[in-house]
């Protein structure tokens, strides 16, 4: 009835009236054509590898809490410009693809020794294991012999990092402190 009453109005001007009508679709299909953009772009960011690694993937299973405080230790423990910054580098640089062939390789590097653990850890193909584990830590900073140890007695002395790796299997922190001494001092160190 209204839109009668107004159609029927002498005063009243049809082009006016389509031209609003005309300005209020164009502006409707603006804000689609804002919103279409918006799905593409996070059905590109769910279905592409080549993101760059959020904070929420390269601390997935950790609390805000202890993720501040895990960067506030390595800060205080290796300092801003050192391994520490050179990993958080190298790390930000990754695609989300790179990123979870990281985790895979140290998994397996992992496994590997986990498998070998009955073995001296000075045998060939424990040596062969912990090369692996070492070209796995160089993806996020460069190890040097002495680092590369440092990070071994780390492993043992930590209860977060032996926990970590214990669970693999039991004593696993130890056999790779020792796998991780004998490679530093003979390949890494030239010797």
């Amino acid at each position: 009835g209204e839109i009668r009453a107004i159609l029927d109005d002498p005063g009243f001007d049809q082009v006016a009236a389509l031209e609003n009508h005309r300005r209020l679709l164009q502006l409707r299909a603006e804000r689609l054509t804002h919103l279409i953009r918006t799905v593409d772009k996070t059905i590109q960011t769910l279905t592409e590898d080549t993101m760059m690694v959020t904070d929420e993937e390269l601390y997935e299973g950790f609390s805000k809490e202890q993720i501040e405080s895990y960067e506030t230790e390595a800060r205080e423990r290796w300092g801003a410009t050192n391994a520490y910054a050179e990993s958080r580098q190298r790390v930000r640089n990754m695609t989300k693809a790179q990123w979870n062939a990281v985790k895979d390789q140290g998994d397996e590097a992992t496994r590997l020794l986990a498998e070998l653990m009955d073995r001296d850890p000075a045998d060939p193909e424990v040596q062969t294991a912990i090369a692996k584990h070492h070209a796995w830590i160089e993806n996020f900073y460069t190890a040097s012999a002495e680092m590369y140890a440092g990070l071994g007695q780390m492993y043992a002395d930590d209860p977060r990092f032996r926990a970590n790796y214990d669970k693999y299997a039991p004593d696993l922190a130890d056999f790779m402190r020792d796998a991780m001494a004998i490679y530093a001092d003979t390949v890494l160190s030239g010797r």
